[in-house]
């Protein structure tokens, strides 16, 4: 366990997924509706007085689930052909002006809608290049980071919706419903609704939106899942996810344009975390079990965050080649289908070797050589 006086603080990151179950049983008559990417239709669907259209994902005879226009999700009840009209055979997003206007109606005159090349941010009333530019500066950056690699990314296929609110007190109404009040909680990005929502955590004008890593690791699942590293549509493991964010919360890899040496790449406060769990012996035997479930992210959320960032540093340092195959493959399974402690094994396997014993002993190895620098009044004890 990490005790909070020998560590650097760290705010704990949440992504909400509020996907529904991935395995679903289709009935040969609802199969058009797992169709694949090329496919596309839009359909029609009025369910309370309310009128939602966009195109089927999925469909199980009983419920089906909605990819709106606007990209969010949704999930519908919908039991025959008759509870939805096709209004065409292809779908389209929807404009970003339209995209606009809604989000302006959604939050009112109290905030602002900036547009950027990828995002639009809702923002507290000030400057563009404080509160939109950043965004669209991390997606930048997130494509170097793979293009110097020899990775391409697709092109996010909706623009990415980024709110910051004026207030804590405003985060955590619109939390409310989903979770209890947590103020460790600082922000969260959700596939369901394909956005990011966090509040203004700046103390002056001069602040940055980013001076915060949770607003960083939230734009980074944004990114990831909008530009094919991860598939918004399918299962994932916790630990390539929260890895990746994890990651990109160092400025060596948000920021590699100026910091460009290997120590700026790694994330201290998470390199300090692993280094303490290894020391204790807690994080030994753990590799096996974090790529076959995320049951470590439910009983021990510290060790889990940060085994996935070394283990992530380490097969991104390492084995650079090897890791974005991973990534490519994992992306590439069929969409809404179980992920179970099988196929996450044979998969990581396949990359990287069966001997999780031998990987793990050199992986810590590689993390014990590692530097941290201790904010001033921390030390290891």
């Amino acid at each position: 366990m990490l005790r909070e006086s020998l560590v650097v603080p760290m705010h704990i990151h949440f992504t909400v997924f509020l996907i529904f179950s991935f395995a679903i049983s289709l009935a040969p008559t609802e199969a058009l509706f797992a169709q694949s990417k090329k496919r596309e239709m839009t359909i029609k669907i009025e369910v309370n007085d309310r009128t939602y259209i966009g195109k089927p994902l999925v469909w199980d005879g009983e419920n089906m689930q909605l990819l709106r226009r606007d990209g969010r999700m949704t999930f519908l009840p919908v039991k025959s052909h008759e509870d939805y009209k096709v209004l065409s055979s292809d779908f389209s997003v929807m404009s970003r002006k339209l995209m606009v206007a809604k989000l302006k109606k959604e939050f009112g005159k109290r905030y602002t809608v900036s547009t950027t090349s990828s995002f639009l941010v809702v923002h507290p009333h000030g400057e563009y290049h404080k509160w939109a530019k950043p965004f669209e500066d991390l997606n930048n950056r997130f494509s170097a980071f793979f293009s110097s690699r020899g990775h391409k990314l697709e092109k996010p296929r909706f623009p990415m919706v980024a709110v910051v609110l004026n207030t804590r007190s405003e985060f955590d109404r619109m939390l409310k419903g989903y979770y209890q009040a947590n103020p460790n909680m600082l922000g969260y990005y959700s596939p369901r609704s394909n956005r990011i929502i966090t509040y203004d955590q700046t103390k002056n004008d001069e602040d940055s939106i980013f001076d915060t890593n949770t607003v960083i690791h939230e734009a980074t699942h944004q990114t990831a899942f909008n530009r094919g590293v991860h598939n918004r549509f399918g299962d994932y493991s916790s630990w390539l996810v929260e890895g990746l964010a994890c990651l990109f919360e160092a400025k060596g890899i948000h920021n590699s344009y100026i910091h460009t040496q290997r120590k700026d790449r790694i994330n201290s406060s998470r390199l300090l975390a692993i280094q303490y769990e290894i020391k204790q012996g807690k994080a030994k035997g753990t590799l096996e079990k974090i790529i076959r479930d995320d049951d470590l992210f439910r009983s021990d959320d510290q060790l889990a965050y940060a085994y996935a960032w070394g283990l992530t540093f380490y097969l991104s340092e390492t084995k650079p080649r090897e890791y974005l195959r991973y990534l490519t493959n994992d992306a590439k399974r069929k969409d809404f289908t179980a992920y179970g402690a099988g196929e996450r094994l044979e998969l990581f396997a396949k990359a990287f070797g069966s001997d999780f014993d031998n990987l793990e002993s050199r992986m810590f190895n590689f993390l014990m050589k590692q530097k941290v620098t201790l904010p001033k009044g921390y030390t290891l004890k």
